[in-house]
């Protein structure tokens, strides 16, 4: 994050690409797989020794898949959130009312989980600064913490404009 922002835990997003328990479960599954056939195939002592090292590979498997599957949605959802987000502001609409029409017309994704994530924390007090956030902040604040490189660099852009003023 840039230095202001920066160990600010109010402006903190925290990515889930897959639930806790269905990847213990699956990460278990492949290693036990894994293991069996292992002790088939050699001893069941390297199976045992093996094993850490195995639920380790196939969990950072899981997690690169999922972060990959993640960011394709992402990526897929983006010009048309885009396309509807810049119609609203068109019509006269703030940022955080066009958002929050947006968050309920969207289907559940990682777009709407993470422009949910500027809508909810926008007016969020800061705990490391004085004041609360800012849109300009909040956008700022996702668009270093985002995975994908196309969304960060809209929200960059996006950050910018919310900071300037737009009186005629």
């Amino acid at each position: 994050l840039p230095a202001p922002l920066r160990a600010e835990p109010a402006l903190t997003f925290t990515l889930t690409v897959r639930a806790p328990t269905q990847l213990l479960l699956s990460a278990s599954l492949g290693t036990t797989l894994a293991s069996t056939f292992v002790s088939l195939t050699s001893s069941p002592i390297l199976a045992l020794l093996t094993f850490p090292a195995l639920l380790t590979l196939i969990i950072a498997a899981l997690l690169f898949v999922a972060h990959g599957r993640y960011v394709t949605a992402l990526e897929r959802d983006l010009t048309p959130a885009i396309g509807r987000l810049s119609a609203l502001l068109r019509s006269g609409n703030s940022l955080r009312p066009s958002l929050l029409k947006l968050h309920t017309e969207m289907p559940p994704g990682p777009i709407q989980a993470e422009w949910a994530f500027i809508v909810d924390r926008i007016g969020t007090p800061l705990i490391n600064q004085d004041g609360i956030a800012t849109p300009a902040q909040v956008v700022e604040a996702l668009s270093v913490q985002t995975p994908s490189r196309r969304h960060a660099t809209f929200l960059n852009h996006l950050a910018v404009a919310v900071g300037l003023s737009h009186d005629l």
